[in-house]
């Protein structure tokens, strides 16, 4: 997946949380920054439940962020830490991160190199069923 730059995201008040929903109500002092990618170690504290999506937590251990931060994840990224090599016995991670929004949900991505593959056929909606051929 790529970085949106332009994506601002939602943190606590003091900046040691990533925000899964930025909710008002919950969070009234939530402050939005930019969206860089950061180096980072994250330890799997476990799973949560939002209002529309499961997700996994995780802990900065070291790197580009304060020890202590909270991060969440989706369930599809923690599919690309396996998948790419990231994660340790222990369940840690090491990589480079960066903030995707999903729905009105947000979490961290790892940053990997995008495969160069070849378009399996019309990735486009069909007229017949909405769904791309192939699928």
């Amino acid at each position: 997946m790529k970085r949106n730059p332009e994506l601002m995201t939602p943190w606590s008040q003091g900046g040691t949380q990533l925000l899964h929903y930025p909710d008002l109500t919950l969070h009234p002092n939530l402050v939005w920054r930019e969206n860089p990618d950061f180096a980072a170690v994250l330890k799997l504290r476990g799973t949560e439940r939002g209002r529309s999506a499961a997700y996994f937590r995780w802990e900065v251990v070291s790197g580009d962020l304060p020890p202590g931060t909270l991060l969440p994840m989706f369930i599809t990224d923690v599919g690309h830490v396996l998948m790419n090599g990231l994660a340790e016995a222990g369940g840690v991670a090491s990589g480079r991160w960066f903030v995707v929004k999903r729905g009105r949900n947000y979490g961290v991505t790892p940053v990997v190199q995008e495969p160069d593959t070849p378009a399996r056929g019309q990735e486009r909606p069909t007229g017949a069923t909405g769904a791309p051929s192939g699928s």
